[in-house]
Protein backbone atom coordinates (compact mmCIF):
# COMPACT_ATOMS: atom_id res chain seq x y z
CA UNK A 1 0.00 0.00 0.00
CA UNK A 2 1.44 3.34 -1.04
CA UNK A 3 2.47 5.36 1.97
CA UNK A 4 -0.26 7.90 3.10
CA UNK A 5 0.71 11.68 3.67
CA UNK A 6 -1.35 14.84 5.41
CA UNK A 7 -0.21 18.14 3.91
CA UNK A 8 -0.50 21.33 5.12
CA UNK A 9 -1.29 24.83 3.92
CA UNK A 10 -0.40 27.95 6.53
CA UNK A 11 0.94 25.59 8.91
CA UNK A 12 -1.82 23.17 9.97
CA UNK A 13 -1.72 19.61 10.99
CA UNK A 14 -4.53 16.67 10.58
CA UNK A 15 -3.38 12.69 10.76
CA UNK A 16 -3.43 10.31 7.77
CA UNK A 17 -6.30 8.51 6.94
CA UNK A 18 -6.94 6.16 3.96
CA UNK A 19 -6.25 8.42 1.08
CA UNK A 20 -3.90 12.05 0.67
CA UNK A 21 -5.06 14.73 3.05
CA UNK A 22 -4.61 18.28 3.32
CA UNK A 23 -5.29 20.34 6.48
CA UNK A 24 -6.35 23.74 5.12
CA UNK A 25 -6.31 27.07 7.90
CA UNK A 26 -7.34 30.25 7.45
CA UNK A 27 -10.45 28.15 4.66
CA UNK A 28 -13.23 30.48 4.71
CA UNK A 29 -9.91 33.07 3.24
CA UNK A 30 -9.97 34.23 -0.42
CA UNK A 31 -7.06 31.90 -0.96
CA UNK A 32 -7.81 29.25 1.47
CA UNK A 33 -11.47 28.73 0.15
CA UNK A 34 -10.16 28.38 -3.57
CA UNK A 35 -7.65 25.76 -1.99
CA UNK A 36 -10.36 23.66 -0.51
CA UNK A 37 -12.21 23.50 -4.03
CA UNK A 38 -9.10 23.28 -5.98
CA UNK A 39 -8.04 19.37 -3.58
CA UNK A 40 -11.37 18.83 -3.73
CA UNK A 41 -11.79 18.56 -7.72
CA UNK A 42 -8.77 16.80 -7.62
CA UNK A 43 -10.07 14.04 -5.61
CA UNK A 44 -8.45 14.53 -2.44
CA UNK A 45 -9.57 14.56 1.30
CA UNK A 46 -9.60 17.81 2.93
CA UNK A 47 -9.47 19.41 6.59
CA UNK A 48 -10.54 22.55 6.71
CA UNK A 49 -9.91 24.95 9.85
CA UNK A 50 -12.35 28.17 9.44
CA UNK A 51 -13.51 31.15 11.68
CA UNK A 52 -16.56 31.13 13.86
CA UNK A 53 -19.89 30.51 11.46
CA UNK A 54 -21.77 32.87 13.46
CA UNK A 55 -23.80 34.91 11.06
CA UNK A 56 -26.67 33.14 9.38
CA UNK A 57 -25.77 34.25 5.74
CA UNK A 58 -22.29 32.90 6.52
CA UNK A 59 -23.09 29.53 8.28
CA UNK A 60 -25.99 29.11 4.92
CA UNK A 61 -23.43 29.09 2.61
CA UNK A 62 -21.01 27.10 4.49
CA UNK A 63 -23.25 24.29 4.92
CA UNK A 64 -25.07 24.95 1.38
CA UNK A 65 -20.81 24.17 -0.52
CA UNK A 66 -20.31 21.87 2.11
CA UNK A 67 -22.94 19.80 0.70
CA UNK A 68 -22.40 20.42 -2.91
CA UNK A 69 -18.87 19.45 -2.43
CA UNK A 70 -19.36 16.19 0.55
CA UNK A 71 -17.82 17.81 3.35
CA UNK A 72 -18.82 16.58 6.67
CA UNK A 73 -20.11 19.88 8.39
CA UNK A 74 -21.11 20.32 11.43
CA UNK A 75 -22.01 23.49 13.50
CA UNK A 76 -21.81 24.08 17.23
CA UNK A 77 -24.14 27.35 18.09
CA UNK A 78 -22.69 28.46 21.54
CA UNK A 79 -24.45 30.29 23.77
CA UNK A 80 -22.29 33.01 26.51
CA UNK A 81 -19.44 31.32 26.97
CA UNK A 82 -17.47 32.02 30.06
CA UNK A 83 -15.56 30.83 32.80
CA UNK A 84 -11.63 30.91 32.92
CA UNK A 85 -9.30 32.25 29.94
CA UNK A 86 -5.83 31.84 28.94
CA UNK A 87 -6.02 35.11 26.66
CA UNK A 88 -3.96 38.43 27.09
CA UNK A 89 -7.49 40.24 27.63
CA UNK A 90 -10.78 39.61 29.30
CA UNK A 91 -12.62 37.67 26.53
CA UNK A 92 -16.05 39.92 25.48
CA UNK A 93 -18.45 37.43 26.10
CA UNK A 94 -17.17 37.46 29.96
CA UNK A 95 -17.37 41.10 30.30
CA UNK A 96 -21.19 40.96 28.65
CA UNK A 97 -21.57 38.58 31.29
CA UNK A 98 -20.00 40.95 34.23
CA UNK A 99 -21.22 44.00 32.82
CA UNK A 100 -24.27 44.20 35.96
CA UNK A 101 -21.15 44.25 38.34
CA UNK A 102 -18.82 46.64 35.80
CA UNK A 103 -21.40 48.86 34.88
CA UNK A 104 -19.96 49.18 31.40
CA UNK A 105 -23.00 50.52 29.15
CA UNK A 106 -21.63 48.85 26.03
CA UNK A 107 -21.72 45.10 27.39
CA UNK A 108 -24.75 45.86 29.65
CA UNK A 109 -26.81 46.61 26.05
CA UNK A 110 -25.23 43.77 24.86
CA UNK A 111 -26.37 41.15 27.63
CA UNK A 112 -29.83 43.06 27.77
CA UNK A 113 -30.64 43.04 23.73
CA UNK A 114 -29.58 39.39 24.56
CA UNK A 115 -31.94 38.54 27.14
CA UNK A 116 -34.56 40.80 24.67
CA UNK A 117 -34.29 38.56 22.28
CA UNK A 118 -34.23 34.71 23.59
CA UNK A 119 -36.16 35.76 26.94
CA UNK A 120 -33.42 34.45 29.14
CA UNK A 121 -30.00 34.40 28.60
CA UNK A 122 -27.58 30.94 27.87
CA UNK A 123 -24.70 30.29 29.78
CA UNK A 124 -21.88 27.78 28.94
CA UNK A 125 -18.50 27.21 30.68
CA UNK A 126 -15.34 27.19 28.60
CA UNK A 127 -14.47 23.27 29.08
CA UNK A 128 -17.57 22.30 28.46
CA UNK A 129 -18.16 24.35 24.75
CA UNK A 130 -14.48 22.66 23.88
CA UNK A 131 -15.39 19.55 24.77
CA UNK A 132 -18.84 19.66 23.18
CA UNK A 133 -16.30 20.51 19.77
CA UNK A 134 -13.98 17.14 20.10
CA UNK A 135 -16.86 15.63 20.91
CA UNK A 136 -18.45 16.58 17.52
CA UNK A 137 -15.83 15.88 15.99
CA UNK A 138 -15.33 12.29 16.72
CA UNK A 139 -19.01 11.10 17.48
CA UNK A 140 -19.64 9.10 13.54
CA UNK A 141 -23.53 10.37 13.57
CA UNK A 142 -22.55 14.04 14.51
CA UNK A 143 -24.65 15.99 11.93
CA UNK A 144 -26.26 20.00 11.11
CA UNK A 145 -26.75 22.67 14.34
CA UNK A 146 -26.20 21.66 17.81
CA UNK A 147 -27.29 24.52 20.86
CA UNK A 148 -24.62 24.07 23.39
CA UNK A 149 -26.49 25.77 26.34
CA UNK A 150 -25.52 24.25 30.10
CA UNK A 151 -27.83 26.71 31.79
CA UNK A 152 -30.57 29.77 31.64
CA UNK A 153 -31.35 32.69 33.33
CA UNK A 154 -33.75 35.70 33.69
CA UNK A 155 -31.56 38.57 33.75
CA UNK A 156 -32.76 39.09 37.25
CA UNK A 157 -31.45 35.58 38.56
CA UNK A 158 -28.45 36.27 36.81
CA UNK A 159 -27.79 39.76 38.51
CA UNK A 160 -28.89 38.11 42.09
CA UNK A 161 -25.93 34.87 40.95
CA UNK A 162 -23.60 37.68 40.61
CA UNK A 163 -24.21 39.73 43.62
CA UNK A 164 -23.97 36.48 45.90
CA UNK A 165 -20.76 35.73 44.23
CA UNK A 166 -19.31 39.14 44.10
CA UNK A 167 -21.16 41.99 45.82
CA UNK A 168 -20.42 45.56 44.89
CA UNK A 169 -22.12 48.76 45.36
CA UNK A 170 -22.67 49.84 41.80
CA UNK A 171 -24.49 46.98 41.00
CA UNK A 172 -26.58 47.56 37.98
CA UNK A 173 -29.76 45.70 37.83
CA UNK A 174 -30.60 46.58 34.31
CA UNK A 175 -34.15 47.14 35.15
CA UNK A 176 -35.27 50.89 34.54
CA UNK A 177 -33.02 53.76 36.49
CA UNK A 178 -34.59 56.19 38.47
CA UNK A 179 -34.49 59.21 36.41
CA UNK A 180 -31.73 61.77 37.58
CA UNK A 181 -29.23 64.66 36.11
CA UNK A 182 -26.04 63.54 35.21
CA UNK A 183 -23.47 66.23 35.44
CA UNK A 184 -20.41 65.79 33.50
CA UNK A 185 -17.49 67.81 35.55
CA UNK A 186 -14.47 67.43 33.47
CA UNK A 187 -12.39 70.54 34.83
CA UNK A 188 -10.02 70.93 37.78
CA UNK A 189 -10.33 69.68 41.44
CA UNK A 190 -11.42 72.85 42.92
CA UNK A 191 -14.59 73.16 40.18
CA UNK A 192 -15.25 70.02 40.93
CA UNK A 193 -15.16 70.52 44.78
CA UNK A 194 -17.63 73.66 44.13
CA UNK A 195 -19.48 71.98 41.94
CA UNK A 196 -20.22 69.42 44.81
CA UNK A 197 -20.46 71.70 47.53
CA UNK A 198 -23.63 73.92 45.40
CA UNK A 199 -25.25 70.64 44.56
CA UNK A 200 -25.50 69.30 48.02
CA UNK A 201 -26.87 72.46 49.25
CA UNK A 202 -29.33 72.75 46.36
CA UNK A 203 -30.55 68.86 46.92
CA UNK A 204 -28.94 68.46 42.76
CA UNK A 205 -28.25 64.39 41.86
CA UNK A 206 -24.68 65.31 40.86
CA UNK A 207 -22.44 62.38 39.10
CA UNK A 208 -18.75 63.46 38.38
CA UNK A 209 -17.34 61.07 35.52
CA UNK A 210 -13.67 60.95 35.97
CA UNK A 211 -12.70 60.21 32.14
CA UNK A 212 -9.36 58.76 30.52
CA UNK A 213 -8.42 59.01 27.14
CA UNK A 214 -12.13 59.92 25.18
CA UNK A 215 -11.69 58.38 21.67
CA UNK A 216 -14.38 57.51 18.65
CA UNK A 217 -16.46 59.71 16.05
CA UNK A 218 -16.83 63.14 16.79
CA UNK A 219 -19.08 66.21 16.36
CA UNK A 220 -16.89 68.98 16.23
CA UNK A 221 -15.45 71.18 13.54
CA UNK A 222 -11.88 70.08 14.83
CA UNK A 223 -10.55 67.18 15.94
CA UNK A 224 -10.58 66.58 19.52
CA UNK A 225 -6.98 67.12 21.74
CA UNK A 226 -8.07 63.66 23.16
CA UNK A 227 -8.05 62.49 19.63
CA UNK A 228 -4.70 64.26 18.26
CA UNK A 229 -2.69 62.63 21.67
CA UNK A 230 -3.99 59.37 20.60
CA UNK A 231 -3.03 59.35 17.44
CA UNK A 232 0.36 61.61 18.14
CA UNK A 233 3.29 59.40 17.17
CA UNK A 234 4.81 58.73 20.44
CA UNK A 235 6.89 55.68 19.05
CA UNK A 236 7.74 53.87 21.91
CA UNK A 237 3.92 53.55 22.68
CA UNK A 238 3.47 52.49 19.21
CA UNK A 239 6.32 49.78 18.88
CA UNK A 240 5.11 48.15 22.23
CA UNK A 241 1.66 47.68 21.13
CA UNK A 242 2.32 46.52 17.80
CA UNK A 243 4.74 43.83 19.64
CA UNK A 244 2.56 42.74 22.27
CA UNK A 245 -1.04 43.19 19.98
CA UNK A 246 0.06 42.37 16.47
CA UNK A 247 3.86 40.36 16.24
CA UNK A 248 3.80 37.92 19.33
CA UNK A 249 -0.18 36.71 18.86
CA UNK A 250 1.25 36.05 14.79
CA UNK A 251 4.37 34.64 15.95
CA UNK A 252 3.18 32.44 18.78
CA UNK A 253 -0.02 31.37 16.83
CA UNK A 254 2.75 29.95 13.78
CA UNK A 255 4.83 28.17 16.45
CA UNK A 256 2.07 26.26 18.39
CA UNK A 257 0.58 25.17 14.61
CA UNK A 258 4.13 24.09 14.32
CA UNK A 259 4.67 22.41 17.52
CA UNK A 260 1.81 20.41 16.80
CA UNK A 261 3.32 19.64 13.20
CA UNK A 262 6.09 17.88 15.68
CA UNK A 263 3.61 15.62 17.52
CA UNK A 264 2.14 14.09 14.30
CA UNK A 265 4.15 11.56 12.33
CA UNK A 266 2.15 11.69 9.11
CA UNK A 267 2.86 15.67 8.60
CA UNK A 268 5.60 15.67 5.84
CA UNK A 269 5.40 19.20 4.82
CA UNK A 270 4.31 22.67 5.90
CA UNK A 271 3.85 25.04 3.07
CA UNK A 272 3.39 28.50 4.60
CA UNK A 273 1.86 31.21 2.87
CA UNK A 274 3.61 34.70 2.39
CA UNK A 275 3.01 37.79 0.80
CA UNK A 276 4.94 39.91 -1.90
CA UNK A 277 4.99 42.55 1.20
CA UNK A 278 7.99 41.06 2.31
CA UNK A 279 9.93 41.93 -0.61
CA UNK A 280 11.46 44.91 -2.27
CA UNK A 281 12.73 45.97 -5.60
CA UNK A 282 15.18 48.54 -3.76
CA UNK A 283 18.64 47.97 -3.08
CA UNK A 284 20.47 49.08 0.36
CA UNK A 285 21.20 52.18 -1.07
CA UNK A 286 17.86 52.75 -2.70
CA UNK A 287 18.44 51.73 -6.03
CA UNK A 288 16.12 49.99 -7.88
CA UNK A 289 17.09 46.50 -9.00
CA UNK A 290 16.97 44.93 -12.08
CA UNK A 291 15.48 41.62 -11.19
CA UNK A 292 13.45 40.79 -7.81
CA UNK A 293 14.29 36.95 -6.48
CA UNK A 294 13.46 35.07 -3.33
CA UNK A 295 16.52 36.90 -1.98
CA UNK A 296 15.19 40.37 -1.99
CA UNK A 297 13.88 40.61 1.45
CA UNK A 298 12.76 43.66 2.99
CA UNK A 299 15.08 44.18 5.74
CA UNK A 300 13.07 43.89 9.14
CA UNK A 301 14.91 46.93 10.67
CA UNK A 302 14.42 49.19 7.57
CA UNK A 303 10.76 48.26 8.19
CA UNK A 304 10.72 49.35 12.07
CA UNK A 305 12.51 52.14 11.11
CA UNK A 306 10.14 53.80 8.37
CA UNK A 307 7.12 52.81 9.22
CA UNK A 308 5.67 53.12 5.37
CA UNK A 309 2.22 52.05 4.32
CA UNK A 310 0.92 49.02 5.95
CA UNK A 311 4.11 48.34 7.95
CA UNK A 312 2.20 46.66 10.98
CA UNK A 313 1.35 43.52 8.01
CA UNK A 314 4.66 43.60 6.70
CA UNK A 315 6.25 43.49 9.53
CA UNK A 316 3.72 40.77 11.11
CA UNK A 317 4.92 38.65 7.98
CA UNK A 318 8.23 38.84 7.96
CA UNK A 319 8.94 37.93 11.56
CA UNK A 320 5.99 35.09 11.02
CA UNK A 321 8.31 33.50 8.54
CA UNK A 322 11.69 33.97 9.75
CA UNK A 323 10.70 32.28 13.48
CA UNK A 324 8.75 29.80 11.26
CA UNK A 325 12.19 28.71 9.21
CA UNK A 326 14.47 28.96 12.31
CA UNK A 327 12.32 26.55 14.28
CA UNK A 328 11.42 24.25 11.30
CA UNK A 329 15.01 24.02 10.48
CA UNK A 330 15.78 23.28 14.59
CA UNK A 331 12.88 21.15 14.15
CA UNK A 332 13.81 19.43 10.99
CA UNK A 333 10.30 20.07 9.33
CA UNK A 334 10.06 20.39 6.01
CA UNK A 335 8.91 23.66 5.53
CA UNK A 336 8.35 25.47 1.84
CA UNK A 337 7.07 29.38 1.51
CA UNK A 338 4.88 30.58 -1.28
CA UNK A 339 5.10 34.41 -1.75
CA UNK A 340 2.30 35.25 -2.89
CA UNK A 341 1.82 38.28 -5.20
CA UNK A 342 -1.58 40.21 -5.90
CA UNK A 343 -4.27 37.47 -5.98
CA UNK A 344 -7.23 38.56 -8.46
CA UNK A 345 -10.15 36.09 -10.33
CA UNK A 346 -13.29 34.91 -9.06
CA UNK A 347 -13.45 34.27 -5.61
CA UNK A 348 -15.94 32.09 -2.99
CA UNK A 349 -15.75 34.20 -0.04
CA UNK A 350 -18.73 35.99 1.05
CA UNK A 351 -17.08 39.55 0.22
CA UNK A 352 -15.18 40.96 -1.84
CA UNK A 353 -11.55 40.22 -0.82
CA UNK A 354 -8.94 42.70 0.19
CA UNK A 355 -6.51 41.95 -3.07
CA UNK A 356 -9.06 42.11 -5.39
CA UNK A 357 -10.21 45.62 -4.57
CA UNK A 358 -6.68 47.01 -4.22
CA UNK A 359 -6.45 45.56 -7.79
CA UNK A 360 -10.22 47.66 -8.75
CA UNK A 361 -9.52 51.23 -7.34
CA UNK A 362 -7.95 52.85 -10.20
CA UNK A 363 -12.03 51.64 -11.32
CA UNK A 364 -13.92 52.35 -7.73
CA UNK A 365 -11.27 55.44 -7.17
CA UNK A 366 -11.47 54.08 -2.91
CA UNK A 367 -8.67 55.91 -1.86
CA UNK A 368 -7.61 53.43 0.96
CA UNK A 369 -7.05 50.83 -1.46
CA UNK A 370 -5.82 53.35 -4.27
CA UNK A 371 -3.09 54.05 -1.21
CA UNK A 372 -2.15 50.52 -0.56
CA UNK A 373 -1.54 49.95 -4.96
CA UNK A 374 0.39 53.18 -4.67
CA UNK A 375 2.85 52.00 -2.06
CA UNK A 376 2.82 48.54 -3.45
CA UNK A 377 3.99 50.28 -6.63
CA UNK A 378 6.70 52.26 -5.28
CA UNK A 379 8.36 49.80 -3.05
CA UNK A 380 8.26 46.71 -6.29
CA UNK A 381 8.27 49.55 -9.39
CA UNK A 382 5.20 47.54 -10.68
CA UNK A 383 2.09 45.32 -9.61
CA UNK A 384 2.85 41.63 -9.75
CA UNK A 385 -0.01 39.60 -10.58
CA UNK A 386 -1.27 35.90 -10.17
CA UNK A 387 -4.79 34.30 -11.16
CA UNK A 388 -6.33 32.24 -7.71
CA UNK A 389 -6.36 29.23 -9.41
CA UNK A 390 -2.72 29.30 -10.26
CA UNK A 391 -2.02 30.58 -6.46
CA UNK A 392 -3.53 27.45 -5.46
CA UNK A 393 -2.09 25.78 -8.27
CA UNK A 394 1.67 26.49 -6.86
CA UNK A 395 0.77 25.45 -3.23
CA UNK A 396 -0.14 21.89 -4.06
CA UNK A 397 2.69 22.03 -6.55
CA UNK A 398 5.10 23.12 -3.83
CA UNK A 399 3.33 20.11 -1.24
CA UNK A 400 3.97 17.58 -3.38
CA UNK A 401 6.94 18.51 -5.35
CA UNK A 402 10.03 16.33 -3.68
CA UNK A 403 12.35 19.16 -4.70
CA UNK A 404 10.55 21.99 -3.31
CA UNK A 405 12.70 24.10 -0.67
CA UNK A 406 13.03 27.61 0.85
CA UNK A 407 11.10 30.35 -0.35
CA UNK A 408 8.77 30.90 -4.41
CA UNK A 409 7.44 33.84 -5.10
CA UNK A 410 4.39 33.40 -7.22
CA UNK A 411 4.18 35.67 -9.90
CA UNK A 412 2.64 35.25 -13.46
CA UNK A 413 2.74 38.59 -14.42
CA UNK A 414 3.82 42.54 -14.10
CA UNK A 415 2.46 45.85 -15.28
CA UNK A 416 3.93 49.50 -14.08
CA UNK A 417 0.49 51.54 -12.56
CA UNK A 418 0.06 53.09 -15.92
CA UNK A 419 -0.38 49.81 -17.94
CA UNK A 420 -2.33 48.10 -15.12
CA UNK A 421 -4.76 50.70 -16.02
CA UNK A 422 -5.14 50.59 -19.39
CA UNK A 423 -5.63 46.95 -19.51
CA UNK A 424 -8.95 47.97 -16.56
CA UNK A 425 -10.31 50.56 -18.50
CA UNK A 426 -10.39 48.16 -21.75
CA UNK A 427 -11.83 45.51 -19.69
CA UNK A 428 -14.43 47.96 -17.60
CA UNK A 429 -14.48 51.47 -19.39
CA UNK A 430 -15.63 53.98 -16.32
CA UNK A 431 -15.99 57.64 -16.32
CA UNK A 432 -14.09 58.16 -12.58
CA UNK A 433 -11.09 55.78 -13.60
CA UNK A 434 -8.31 57.01 -11.35
CA UNK A 435 -4.98 57.64 -12.39
CA UNK A 436 -2.62 57.12 -10.19
CA UNK A 437 1.00 58.76 -10.47
CA UNK A 438 4.06 56.46 -10.89
CA UNK A 439 7.35 57.10 -9.02
CA UNK A 440 9.81 57.40 -12.08
CA UNK A 441 12.23 54.71 -12.73
CA UNK A 442 14.74 56.08 -15.15
CA UNK A 443 15.35 52.74 -16.54
CA UNK A 444 12.94 49.19 -17.12
CA UNK A 445 11.07 48.41 -14.01
CA UNK A 446 12.04 45.55 -12.11
CA UNK A 447 11.28 41.88 -13.06
CA UNK A 448 9.23 40.28 -10.39
CA UNK A 449 11.09 37.09 -10.98
CA UNK A 450 9.03 33.43 -10.55
CA UNK A 451 12.30 32.04 -12.32
CA UNK A 452 12.77 29.23 -9.30
CA UNK A 453 9.35 27.93 -9.51
CA UNK A 454 9.41 27.76 -12.99
CA UNK A 455 12.62 26.08 -13.17
CA UNK A 456 10.78 23.39 -10.64
CA UNK A 457 8.42 22.64 -13.37
CA UNK A 458 5.30 24.81 -12.36
CA UNK A 459 3.44 26.19 -15.34
CA UNK A 460 1.01 29.35 -14.76
CA UNK A 461 -2.30 29.09 -16.99
CA UNK A 462 -3.63 32.60 -16.55
CA UNK A 463 -2.86 35.30 -19.00
CA UNK A 464 -2.63 39.26 -17.90
CA UNK A 465 -6.03 39.52 -19.48
CA UNK A 466 -7.42 36.30 -18.02
CA UNK A 467 -6.80 37.62 -14.55
CA UNK A 468 -8.49 41.48 -14.93
CA UNK A 469 -11.28 39.64 -16.97
CA UNK A 470 -12.37 37.49 -14.21
CA UNK A 471 -11.73 39.56 -11.73
CA UNK A 472 -13.92 42.35 -13.27
CA UNK A 473 -16.82 39.92 -14.23
CA UNK A 474 -16.84 38.18 -10.98
CA UNK A 475 -17.33 41.29 -9.47
CA UNK A 476 -20.02 42.81 -11.91
CA UNK A 477 -21.53 39.08 -10.85
CA UNK A 478 -21.68 39.79 -7.39
CA UNK A 479 -22.43 43.54 -7.45
CA UNK A 480 -19.27 45.31 -6.67
CA UNK A 481 -19.39 46.67 -10.06
CA UNK A 482 -21.81 48.46 -12.23
CA UNK A 483 -21.92 46.44 -15.83
CA UNK A 484 -20.60 48.23 -18.48
CA UNK A 485 -23.10 49.62 -21.18
CA UNK A 486 -22.08 48.68 -24.72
Amino acid sequence: MEDTKSKLQEGSAVESLTTTTYCVTGATGYIGSWLVKSLLQRGYRVHATVYVLSKLLTEEAAFQFANENSIDLVSVITTTVAGPFLTSTVPTSVQVLLSPITGDSKFSRILSAVHSRMGSIALVHIEDICSAHIFLMEHDRAEGRYICSAHSSVISQLVDRLAKEHPFSNMQSLRFLQKRTLVYVLSKLLTEEAAFQFANENSIDLVSVITSTVAGPFLTSTVPTSIQVLLSPITELEDSYVSANVIEPAVNGTLNLLKSCLKTPSVRRVVFTSSISTMTAKDSAGKWRSVVDESCQNPIDRVWKTKTGAWVYVLSKLLTEEVAFKFANESSIDLVSVITTTVAGPFLTSTVPTSVQVLLSPITGDSKFSRILSAVNSRMGSIALVHIEDICSAHIFLMEHDGAEGRYICSAHSSVISQLVDHLAKEHPFSNMQRLVEEEHGSVPSEISSKKLRDLGFNFKFSLEDIIHHTVSSCVNCGFLCPTVN
